[in-house]
């Protein structure tokens, strides 16, 4: 079922699963939460599983030019905060890899999960 957040006065589309441990699923840059409906269903036994549509994705606002890489990480940490996940395993599919290092160097503490 599809879900929106509420980021910076901008709606995000994201999927939610399970229970426990945060999971985190970045897409690809042509894709959306739709490419990770097998992990939000197999993984869910294990974990909160999320999958975001980032901006200019599937449901998700259409963000005006330029919005960078920066951008986009500003924008998961806040959409991360808005539904509640303050430490997660973060698994992010060609672009998302990208957001996904750049979001575990700007928080470390919160991605791994460290006290």
């Amino acid at each position: 079922m599809l879900s929106f957040a509420a980021v910076n006065g901008h709606s995000i589309a994201y999927r939610e699963a399970g229970q426990g441990a945060g999971l985190v699923l970045l897409h690809g840059f042509l894709c959306d939460s739709r490419c990770w409906r097998r992990q939000l269903s197999g993984l869910s036994d294990q974990f909160r599983v999320v999958a975001w549509d980032a901006p200019g994705a599937g449901s998700s606002w259409d963000p005006s030019d330029p919005f960078t890489t920066a951008d986009y990480a500003r924008c998961l940490a806040g959409f991360l905060d808005a539904v509640g996940v303050a430490s997660a395993h973060v698994v992010g599919l060609s672009w998302g890899g990208i957001l996904a290092q750049v979001i575990a160097g700007q928080n470390r503490q919160e991605t791994v999960g460290e006290q």
